[in-house]
């Protein structure tokens, strides 16, 4: 969540003004394993600054939802290639620590399936797609339509 490449709260507020959702879903983390500028200074990733800040955006965001009534939903991320998997489980996990309840994780989603992913090994195909939002719906038909 750098607010120097794309400012959510900022686009957030004016979104939620002009469709007044009573539910958010939010799936956001993959390319955030980056370096964070804040003001002045540079927080590298997996740092505890970094952490905090990463933490404190979150709850930014939340209240911005919850000052317009409506509930966020936040969807885990699946798990990735090798090369950035523990980067972004770090992630999942702080987004996780923030949400509690209103967390859906999808971690072990894709586990021992093919075809799910394309050539890159991070976008999803449209069987991926698919199976990802037939999950993540079914999650919050089951935790979230009757509780609010």
């Amino acid at each position: 969540m750098r607010k120097d490449y794309y400012d959510w709260a900022e686009h957030l507020n004016v979104l939620m003004n002009k469709y007044h959702p009573t539910q958010v879903i939010i799936c956001i983390g993959t390319n955030d394993n980056q370096s964070i500028k804040d003001g002045k200074r540079i927080y590298n990733f997996g740092t505890k600054e970094w952490d905090n800040i990463y933490k404190a955006r979150m709850i930014e965001i939340n209240n911005i939802f919850l000052r317009h009534n409506a509930v966020p939903i936040w969807i885990g991320m699946l798990q990735m290639p090798q090369k950035i998997n523990y980067d972004i489980q770090h992630i999942k996990n702080l987004i996780h620590i923030v949400n509690g309840n209103n967390f859906i994780d999808t971690w072990t989603v894709f586990s021992g399936m093919s075809s799910v992913r394309t050539s890159d090994g991070v976008h999803l195909t449209t069987k991926g797609n698919k199976i990802f939002a037939n999950y993540v719906s079914a999650q919050i038909e089951r935790r979230f339509i009757d509780a609010y």
